[in-house]
């Protein structure tokens, strides 16, 4: 009897410690992941704040240049986030898991050297901008100077869930959006905004909150840092440039397709048309980025269960972000098309962009679109195929800035508008069949295609080629 009771009791304390343990766990990583969801929503309504401002209390033409400096802005953090952030979230645990506060340090020197090159390459397009007497020079300027800085913010972030402490990120993030909100409201309460305070201020919010979070960071690995085993930089970044060079190639298509008409309008339109297409695009931003937040947070998830279930099973988590992604873009896509024509002028406060609002069932339409878009993306990156969304990126690209090209001369901003749609809609069908009809790699989607039909024209214009070929031969 007191045996039975023994066994019993054990038994007990070991179920009771595997539901603490189980607990435990759950406490873990729900402070993970909700640390990482503040993180995303701080920096996302730090974004979404500074454009209302922005939009409130610049002018027009003022407004259509931050707007195409910020557009450059982002093709720079496109390649800076191809080659240091995305290779250091996946070669960071893998590669240098033992020694991430050294393979951190070298990232920062890379970090320097990467963006110091690209700000120097814009400083000398801003030169050249000056020389021909565009507007744009000055605020190319301070983004060439202010680059290297506004940048610190996303690496310190990103350092963050790399030693898989969301909470320095989430400390950076918030310290990045109280700075910058205050600093541009102080801007305006003490003197005239112009673009290139905005990004001075913007560049001061991240290194302050580069160097709070910095600090936490060198102050829990120094030891680690002293002792740790000496790596070479040209070896990280060659492993660095071998994981992104697809990568490179789908940030370039994406910007293409997202802010290739910015340009486009600025040449055949003027500036104050620039403005006017950025205020109906940013009624649209703070769902993208919703969207954005829900493929980063559940991307993961995805990942692990392709790797214990296989690709074909997978598919069904990719379902559930679509629905989701559905669910929510229709809530808000609805909500604006009904009440657009009275979030816009609040927003703005002025009446120039009202009459820019017959573009917003444009963008509503490109919205829908981009969800099947955004499940088909995260599904193929889940499965390890960046080749594959290579391919679809660079296609609805090359469709749209084609269209933009020639719609954009003949119908001016409507025509503008289609071709965006149109750009959607060449990429979702790209994506949907190599989803369903998965190539083995990224050379048969586009070589073997080419050799056949070369061979087919081949065989057409042989007779053809042999006939010529007997009468220049017979030719006196």
């Amino acid at each position: 009897m007191t045996k039975l009771l023994m066994k019993q009791y054990a038994s007990f304390n070991l179920s009771s410690l595997t539901i603490v343990n189980g607990l435990g766990k759950i406490k873990y990583w729900f402070t993970k992941i909700s640390c990482g969801l503040l993180d995303q929503g701080f920096f996302v309504l730090s974004n979404v704040l500074l454009n209302v401002f922005l939009l409130r209390w610049l002018s027009p033409s003022d407004y259509a240049s931050f707007t195409i400096a910020f557009a450059v802005f982002l093709l720079i953090a496109g390649f800076y986030n191809s080659l240091i952030l995305e290779p250091m979230s996946v070669l960071g645990p893998s590669h240098y898991g033992s020694h991430l506060p050294e393979y951190v340090f070298v990232l920062l020197r890379l970090h320097v050297t990467l963006t110091l090159t690209l700000s120097s390459i814009l400083g000398f397009s801003a030169l050249a901008f000056f020389i021909v007497g565009s507007q744009l020079a000055s605020t190319l300027l301070w983004l060439a100077a202010t680059t290297p800085f506004i940048l610190c913010v996303w690496f310190t972030r990103r350092v963050g869930y790399l030693f898989l402490m969301p909470v320095w990120s989430l400390i950076a993030s918030s310290v990045y959006c109280v700075t910058l909100l205050t600093g541009v409201l102080g801007l305006f309460l003490h003197t005239t905004i112009i673009p290139g305070a905005v990004l001075l201020t913007m560049g001061c919010a991240s290194i302050t909150a580069s160097c709070i979070v910095g600090v936490l960071i060198f102050n829990t690995y120094a030891t680690q840092l002293n002792h740790a085993p000496h790596l070479r930089p040209q070896a990280v970044w060659t492993r660095h440039i071998e994981y992104g060079r697809w990568t490179i190639g789908s940030t370039i298509a994406l910007w293409i397709g997202a802010n290739a008409y910015i340009p486009v309008i600025a040449l055949f339109l003027g500036n104050p048309q620039v403005a006017g297409f950025r205020a109906i695009q940013s009624l649209i931003s703070p769902m993208n980025q919703c969207l954005a937040t829900f493929s980063h947070v559940l991307l993961p998830y995805i990942s692990r269960r392709c790797s214990e279930i296989g690709r074909k099973e997978v598919k069904e988590g990719a379902r559930d972000l679509f629905l989701l992604n559905f669910c929510v873009a229709s809530l808000f896509l609805l909500l604006l098309s009904n009440y657009g024509s009275y979030i816009l002028p609040l927003l703005s406060g002025q009446s120039f962009y009202v009459e820019y609002l017959w573009l917003l069932p444009y963008f509503i339409l490109t919205g829908f679109l981009g969800i099947f878009v955004q499940s088909s993306v995260v599904l193929l990156m889940a499965i390890q195929r960046p080749d594959l969304i290579f391919l679809g990126r660079s296609t609805g690209a090359l469709v749209s800035l084609i269209c933009s090209l020639l719609l954009g001369w003949h119908y001016g901003m409507a025509g503008i508008a289609m071709s965006m749609t149109i750009g959607s809609i060449a990429e979702g069908i790209v994506l949907y069949l190599v989803k369903h009809h998965e190539p083995q790699s990224f050379r048969p989607v586009l070589w073997d295609n080419v050799t056949s039909y070369f061979n087919r024209f081949t065989i057409l214009i042989k007779p053809k080629m042999l006939l010529a070929a007997m009468v220049c031969r017979s030719w006196p």
